[in-house]
């Protein structure tokens, strides 16, 4: 028997006044999969993910997360059921270390509270300790492992958005949402990027990706769910979505064979 989906989304759809930006979207995401979201500028994809992760709530719609109903959940109760996001523009505290940042990534599983802090129960400094050795854990696969020490302001923005997978890693989600992580990286930066989240993968996290490079999605997606003007127009593997005229007119363009990128 196969396993039960990680995420099930049923007729989602949601409203911004006059504006349908998702218009009734159905889609699942299996364990252990790379599960990409295509489509234009305006598609509704950010929408989505925001959606998933709470950020916004839908008009109507099912969404099951892990076999319960997530849709009354709070975006801080999806993070602690499994899901976490990194962002367009990286979301990180600029005054704190790398390491600092990534252990803020991991508040979902201290177990001490501000008292204990204050009367220095000898716990508290073991859990510390604990999770200091995690965070160097996540920024030694992520390449960072030398930059702990750096302040995330100080580090290069290829560095900042492996930064934020990282803290987004340190929850221990079931789910990652990655809403276009290789934005404004060079090719050498992007390789490295599409080699980590087959890694992270790998380590048997699944993950939802939202992206425009369409060399990175066909490379190393599972499976492709495209979206325009918020309608979910095509849904499969990637080579199956690559060749549906539907896509190919509505975002890849003539070029979608061996293309790198959307036709517009």
């Amino acid at each position: 028997m196969a396993d039960a989906p990680v995420l099930e989304v049923q007729d989602l759809t949601r409203d911004f006044g006059g504006l349908r930006a998702l218009d009734h979207v159905s889609f699942s995401v299996q364990p252990g999969e790379i599960r990409a979201i295509i489509g234009p500028n305006g598609a509704g994809k950010t929408t989505l993910i925001r959606t998933i992760n709470g950020l916004l709530s839908p008009t109507s719609g099912h969404m099951v997360f892990a076999g319960k109903d997530i849709l009354s959940l709070a975006p801080s109760a999806r993070c602690r059921a499994g899901i976490a996001s990194t962002y367009q523009v990286p979301q990180l505290f600029p005054a704190m270390t790398a390491e600092e940042n990534v252990i803020v990534g991991a508040h979902r599983h201290f177990r001490s509270g501000i008292l204990s802090a204050c009367l220095g129960l000898p716990w508290v400094g073991r859990e510390e300790k604990r999770h200091q050795d995690k965070a160097r854990a996540v920024l030694d696969f992520l390449g960072l492992g030398d930059k702990a020490g750096d302040l995330a302001s100080n580090l290069t923005a290829g560095q900042q958005r492996l930064l934020e997978m990282g803290r987004a890693m340190a929850s221990e989600p079931r789910l990652l949402l990655l809403d276009e992580p290789a934005a404004g990286l060079n090719s050498a930066e992007r390789e490295w990027l599409a080699q980590t989240i087959l890694r992270i993968r790998d380590r048997g996290m699944t993950i939802g990706l939202i992206e425009h490079d369409m060399g990175m999605v066909m490379r190393i997606s599972d499976s492709v769910l495209v979206l325009d003007f918020g309608q979910a127009i095509a849904d499969g593997p990637p080579a199956q979505v690559q060749q549906d005229q539907r896509v190919i007119d509505a975002y890849l363009g003539v070029e979608a064979n061996g293309a790198s990128g959307p036709g517009r």
